[in-house]
């Protein structure tokens, strides 16, 4: 636009599409209202059962790990990183997703084999991807995920504001002064 052009790129309507959330703690409770807010179906899969408290006010409705896998239009990780859990999407998960699936994956890098990733997004079953995380960070400039136009990369930091780090402060000092046993 600044420069006096008018591209106008393709887009997709969110409405009516699954969103599969994995992990619905805090971060994912956050990710489930910004899909319902643009009318998304959600699935939901935590390895803590969802209360149906929670599903109901959501809009959620919980899944197993294959159930949204298969349904999902796209699938955000916001899960813990756990032994159990490294790879949690490897091939034989990618295999189970639906063609043209796009992935978010804003918990921890290790969660995805990158491996694995990269043959989705070469087959096309992946349509998309958008890492804020890596399983080695930073992201090697010889990485193979680099050559996908598809591929959308953060650095972790999408809470960096002034005011999350002052917060974050202050439940440090507040945490440490109720461990000292004095009132803040």
């Amino acid at each position: 636009m600044r420069s006096g052009g008018w591209l106008q790129l393709p887009g997709m309507t969110l409405r009516g599409k699954t969103l599969g959330v994995i992990g619905v703690g805090s971060i994912g409770r956050g990710i489930v209202k910004r899909g319902v807010a643009v009318g998304m179906s959600i699935l939901g899969y935590d390895v803590m059962p969802i209360p149906d408290a929670v599903q109901g006010e959501l809009g959620i409705e919980s899944v197993s790990f294959e159930e949204l896998l298969q349904q999902s239009d796209f699938i955000a990780l916001s899960c813990n990183l756990t032994r159990e859990n490294h790879h949690l999407l490897s091939h034989h998960q990618f295999e189970l997703m639906k063609p043209g699936v796009r992935l978010v994956n804003v918990a921890r890098g290790p969660l995805i084999d990158e491996t694995a990733l990269v043959a989705g997004l070469e087959s096309g079953k992946v349509a998309g991807v958008a890492l804020d995380v890596f399983e080695m960070e930073p992201l090697a400039m010889e990485s193979p995920l680099r050559q996908f136009d598809q591929c959308i990369f953060g650095t972790h930091n999408g809470s960096h504001t002034r005011e999350a780090v002052l917060r974050v402060n202050e439940m440090a000092i507040n945490n440490l002064l109720t461990g000292l046993g004095v009132e803040g």
